[in-house]
């Protein structure tokens, strides 16, 4: 299953860097509030640390998006940008895993564990064979 459409790996790190990159980068670095309120977060009085770590993930989104651009020209670096992927998507399944049974995120917020699950299970379809 690992790789098994590893040939792949290019358009689906283009299609990944795309979709990530205008629905959560550039929304979240630039607009954390906007973003936040659409998809039905409650706002505290007091935004300014809401609005630091909006930015702080956004930047770090902003970064993996890069490495993944980069590998798009490296193939050597390639396996590493999916390890990160594959981390990234785990973990973020789990902290909104962790939310929904809280019950303490919106709706949205939920949904996003079948997303990243799925973007897990992509990575792992689409693993580069080096």
């Amino acid at each position: 299953m690992i790789g098994i459409l590893g040939n792949y790996s290019s358009l689906y790190s283009w299609t990944a860097m795309l979709l990530t990159f205008f629905l959560f980068c550039i929304p979240i670095l630039f607009f954390p509030l906007k973003w936040a309120r659409s998809i039905k977060w409650s706002i505290p009085d007091d935004t300014h640390l809401t609005i630091y770590f909006g930015r702080c993930l956004g930047a770090l989104i902003l970064v993996f998006e890069y490495a993944i651009l980069r590998a798009l020209y490296d193939e050597s670096i390639r396996p590493f940008v999916f390890d990160l992927a594959l981390g990234i998507s785990a973990l973020m399944a789990a902290v909104h895993l962790y939310g929904a049974l809280k019950k303490m995120q919106p709706l949205v917020e939920t949904l996003e564990i079948a997303f990243y699950s799925l973007l897990f299970l992509f990575t792992l379809l689409f693993y580069p064979i080096v």
